[in-house]
């Protein structure tokens, strides 16, 4: 879709530093116990004049301004402040873009923002696209290794839309495989679509990673998904995307039961896997630069 008229970079940007452009969330749940076990942040922009845009209305001019680690910093750091003060077993999914990818200081930059806004990386789910691993396949493969090595759980995201090979989920550092939207929506209705659900299933289980489902939107789909072996899923059954203080109220409320630690809200992303070691950081060495000095 081509960018909102009347919407420029120079728009978004004053929207950015205006607060316009906002963190909202959604809930993802335990499908096996019905149970939150986190949340993704999606981006909103609360547009002066054209009211609120989803990111379908703005991602192309992201896209063409290079305009990402702006919108990620902003998303990322707003959603991790939100919830840092929440209970530590809620986790955080994020989207990177692409285009990010390319770059193999991504983990670090992106847990320098994660730990300032005060949210421990281990609570950190970060998707990627398909796109994002046949773009550059190495690339990608480091950069997951360095998210994994951080302690954050890695997830492709949109699985199933033709572009990344078995190679490369099989080689790929993740932690889970997020099923498409598409094939949610007709799974209540054919059974084709439940066969290749159950394939997928199965290439987690092969794999020993997990899976995840977006778009839920009927109890039937639920269900079958459920039934399955999909472990998560999130859709606007479940809830739409909300602002943080709408999901806490509803937190408190018990509008939705909680995972009871975060080992097992990793255990429902993640059955059976091993938990990441973090990273042992070095000692920090002050080094001094003369020619710099002043």
């Amino acid at each position: 879709m081509a960018p909102v008229p009347d919407v420029s970079e120079a728009d978004f940007r004053r929207g950015v530093e205006l607060g316009e452009v906002q963190a909202f969330l959604q809930p993802l749940i335990d499908l096996r116990k019905g149970q939150i076990v986190g949340y993704e942040a999606l981006a909103r922009w609360a547009h002066p004049t054209r009211g609120w845009l989803l990111p379908s209305r703005f991602l192309p001019l992201i896209r063409t301004g290079n305009l990402d680690r702006l919108l990620t910093e902003r998303v990322v750091s707003d959603a991790c402040r939100a919830v840092a003060d929440w209970p530590d077993h809620i986790l955080l999914s994020v989207n990177v873009s692409p285009m990010m990818f390319y770059d193999t200081l991504l983990p670090e930059w992106l847990e320098r923002i994660v730990e300032e806004a005060g949210l421990p990386f281990g609570r950190l789910i970060v998707e990627l696209t398909e796109t994002a691993v046949i773009s550059s396949y190495d690339r990608a493969r480091l950069v997951c290794e360095g998210f994994r090595q951080r302690g954050a759980r890695v997830v492709l995201d949109d699985f199933g839309t033709g572009y990344a090979n078995l190679r490369h989920v099989n080689e790929l550092p993740l932690d889970a495989l997020k099923i498409d939207a598409s094939f949610v929506r007709s799974i209540h209705e054919r059974q084709q679509t439940r066969d290749i659900v159950a394939s997928l299933v199965g290439l987690g289980r092969t794999l020993g990673i997990g899976i995840m489902a977006e778009g839920i939107e009927d109890p039937r789909q639920a269900a079958i998904l459920g039934s399955l072996g999909c472990q998560v899923g999130q859709g606007w059954l479940f809830g739409r995307a909300m602002a943080p203080a709408e999901a806490r109220e509803k937190l408190e409320r018990r509008r939705w039961t909680m995972a009871s630690s975060r080992a097992a809200a990793l255990e429902a992303l993640v059955p059976h896997a091993p938990t990441p070691t973090p990273r042992r950081r070095p000692p920090i060495v002050p080094v001094v630069d003369l020619a710099n000095c002043p």
